[in-house]
């Protein structure tokens, strides 16, 4: 039985993930659960990922900035066996795009 977050042993059956859940991926970035149905959990990312851009200056030339972006959410299974977060474990980049999931109306279980 292999699983996205972690090992287990054969036959334990692993839980389902719940709405408003914080999970950590094996890539070790942070998620916000939003649903979870029988086939499939939606989650959003609150771990920003660093990457460098090109852009033009007022001079027309081309120079390199980075930016921090968390992408959109994605699909995984409902039972993928990651590891749980606490709230307290959040970087505060994290912790401000998880005030913000709230804000639009996502749910989240302290």
């Amino acid at each position: 039985m292999a699983s996205l977050g972690g090992r287990r042993s054969w036959g334990s059956p692993l839980k389902l993930l719940k709405a408003g859940q914080l999970v950590r991926m094996p890539d070790h970035r942070v998620f916000v659960v939003e649903y979870v149905n029988a086939s499939r959990a939606r989650v959003h990312p609150l771990t920003p990922r660093t990457r460098i851009i090109s852009v033009k200056d007022r001079s027309n030339a081309h120079t390199e900035k980075e930016v921090n972006e968390t992408g959109n959410p994605i699909d995984i299974a409902p039972t993928s066996g990651l590891d749980s977060v606490e709230v307290d474990e959040l970087t505060d980049l994290e912790f401000a795009r998880l005030v913000q999931f709230v804000t639009n109306g996502g749910d989240f279980n302290v």
